[in-house]
């Protein structure tokens, strides 16, 4: 009976190591699962970073591109403006002045 008992008790402190290792394995498992879930937590956190960084420099870009080309098309609006006034100006002064010649003539014609 007591080889029995004694059986009995190795039986049992075998199979306490045996769940003492089997807890250290599943707690290293559990380790190595949480690492990498939280390694792919932060490629994920890096990647939505990345994208909002990708978004924020694609709008900037739009934005100095479209500032670039109003700015173009504002000059060439002023310097189309400035031709034209010019050139109104310059046939409104030929215009005055060939009316003045004219006047002048048939003032002379008349005296």
């Amino acid at each position: 009976m007591e080889n029995a008992l004694i059986g009995i008790a190795v039986a049992a402190v075998v199979a306490a190591i045996g769940l003492v290792f089997v807890a250290a394995r599943m707690r290293l498992e559990a380790s190595k699962w949480r690492f990498q879930f939280e390694a792919a937590q932060r490629l994920s956190e890096d990647r939505e970073r990345m994208q909002r960084d990708n978004i924020d420099a694609v709008r900037d870009a739009a934005k100095s591109a479209s500032l670039e080309a109003a700015q173009s098309v504002s000059s060439k609006l002023l310097e189309d403006h400035k031709r034209e006034t010019d050139a109104a100006k310059k046939a409104s002064i030929e215009q005055t002045q060939e009316t003045s010649d004219k006047l002048t003539r048939h003032f002379k014609d008349l005296g």
